[in-house]
């Protein structure tokens, strides 16, 4: 951190000491304002990197923001109230702001990255509440509860995420349950919000899924790689305190149903208050001060397609794109994405495309039916990626044109127009390219005013020939990316795509999509050499 950041902090304690001494708030009511005063700036700070947009005027809008809270706290009437909240309301959606952009510059590459993005997001359902709150206005629920909502969505919401997200940093990623533990705690502070609002029952199901997460949490940092052992235990006291405060508040819960009063909330704001405040935030602020974990994200060059559609894609996509060459396949030489010899067959479909006739059965899963019925009734009117519901056999019948590179913009493109019954299913543009010297199938989808790329890696599977999209580490380009303008963002999305011989000499084809790692769609296709055909 630089010496103007360490300058500004020093700034934010300053006015917060003024705040103790002046301010006619009572004890408890402070435990917020310390959080928007000295923790969220402190973690904003820390998050912000050289070279982000927000580096060089974002330290305006976060001392405007801590401004507004020391007037709120020091100078109360109703006046002050409706500006300077107005005003605190306004810096916390300019931080959601920045966690979006955040993300859309980087996708669903790295999840803890991601955790760091949604607690910024967050903080923004805590400015709302901070606005009712001040102003008194009617939440539906008492004065008490609407405070009690915005000290959650500073806490629970906006710094466990990114305390989260730092310890995510130093594992680098390399641990699964890490993943399950830490969607936990982004789950449950909204089932916990709306379960005070609507069940009972959805407070049970956030809590299990805080103490899920929250011992998750404390397994992950007592097992961090943390040289300094003053810094990793602040980081587990942060982490296990919250051990501590949720045991307390599933007994609070149940002595509600029970309609037991030994657990009150006077009891419950004192000892949450008095833990979260200084064991959770200030040793895990102090605690990520001092480590400092840096982002793995390096922004990865990909050459990707110029090509986009309008509100209708459809054939019409082609026509200011196609030039006069002559293709005959997808790929020009398919040896040249592997090392290990690939059979003729595989060679022949991908080099020749045209010679082959296509059969497919499209399988969606259960789950997903509902939203692929959605999805059908637009990608009809889009006329593209457009499949059927049923999972009766239909030929897709292909024809390849040739892209201009100079509108596409990659080497050597072409496009493979699929219909089913005359109706355009598919336009993909292929293309290809290299990277650290592996070689790369680079697959565009036009969509309206955007694209979707699938960036493909090819590997022999005994004899099976795979094409994936499944990241092999984290310097590769596998992965569906989404473009909009001149950005791409990677998305939830993974496929395979494996091509085999059956035993009775027919040659097949599976391809499978997952969407959060969830499997969603396989459909199977039975390739058919014409020319064999007629012999």
């Amino acid at each position: 951190m630089n010496r103007q950041k360490k300058t500004l902090l020093l700034l934010y304690i300053i006015l917060f000491i003024i705040t103790l001494i002046v301010s006619i708030d009572s004890g408890y009511f402070l435990l917020l304002t310390v959080a928007q005063m000295i923790y969220v700036p402190t973690m904003i700070l820390l998050i912000v990197e050289k070279g982000d947009w927000i580096d060089r005027f974002g330290w305006l809008f976060i001392t405007i923001g801590v401004l507004s809270i020391f007037i709120l706290t020091v100078f109360t009437s109703v006046e002050t109230n409706w500006i300077f909240s107005t005003i605190y309301l306004f810096y916390t959606v300019f931080i959601c702001f920045y966690g979006v952009c955040r993300f859309l510059n980087r996708g669903f590459t790295l999840f803890e990255e991601f955790l760091i993005d949604v607690g910024l997001i967050y903080l923004a359902i805590g400015g709302l509440w901070t606005f009712a709150h001040y102003n008194g206005i009617d939440t539906g629920f008492s004065p008490m509860i609407t405070w009690l909502t915005s000290i959650h969505f500073h806490y629970a919401s906006f710094l466990l995420p990114v305390f989260a997200g730092f310890l995510g940093r130093v594992l680098k990623g390399k641990r699964r349950g890490f993943y399950y533990c830490s969607t936990a705690v982004l789950i449950a502070p909204l089932l916990l919000a709306i379960g005070i609002a609507v069940s009972y029952w959805l407070e049970v199901v956030s809590v299990v899924l805080y103490i899920y997460g929250i011992y998750g949490l404390i397994y992950y940092a007592l097992s961090a790689r943390i040289h300094r052992l003053f810094y990793k235990s602040l980081a587990v006291i942060s982490f296990a305190s919250l051990g501590v405060t949720i045991l307390f508040s599933v007994a609070y819960i149940i002595s509600r149903f029970g309609g037991n009063e030994g657990i009150t909330i006077p009891f419950m704001l004192q000892f949450h208050g008095i833990t979260n405040s200084v064991f959770f935030a200030l040793c895990g602020c102090l605690a990520w001060f001092f480590i400092r974990p840096q982002s793995r994200f390096v922004k990865q060059s990909i050459p990707l397609s110029h090509v986009r559609g309008g509100m209708m894609v459809g054939e019409e996509v082609l026509t200011k794109v196609k030039d006069n060459r002559q293709v005959e396949g997808l790929v020009e030489e398919l040896q040249s994405y592997s090392s290990r010899s690939i059979p003729k067959p595989y060679r022949d479909f991908y080099e020749h495309t045209s010679e082959f006739r296509l059969y497919a059965t499209v399988h969606w899963a259960k789950w997903f039916k509902p939203f692929a019925f959605c999805y059908y009734q637009v990608s009809r009117f889009v006329k593209q990626i457009h499949l059927p519901l049923h999972s009766n056999k239909i030929e897709m019948n292909g024809e390849l044109v040739s892209v201009s590179s100079k509108v596409d913009g990659r080497t050597n493109p072409r496009a493979w127009v699929r219909k089913i019954n005359n109706d355009v299913c598919f336009i993909a543009l292929y293309a290809a390219h290299e990277h650290l010297g592996k070689k790369y199938m680079n697959i565009s989808l036009p969509l309206p005013f955007s694209a979707m790329t699938g960036i493909l890696s090819l590997k022999m599977d005994k004899e099976n020939l795979v094409l994936t999209s499944f990241q092999e580490n984290e310097q590769s380009h596998e992965g569906i990316y989404f473009q909009w303008r001149n950005d791409f963002f990677r998305l939830p999305l993974n496929e395979k795509f494996t091509m085999f011989v059956s035993k009775d000499g027919k040659l097949m084809a599976n391809h499978h999509m997952w969407i959060f790692g969830i499997s969603f769609l396989f459909i199977s296709y039975e390739i058919e050499n014409r020319q064999e055909k007629n012999t």
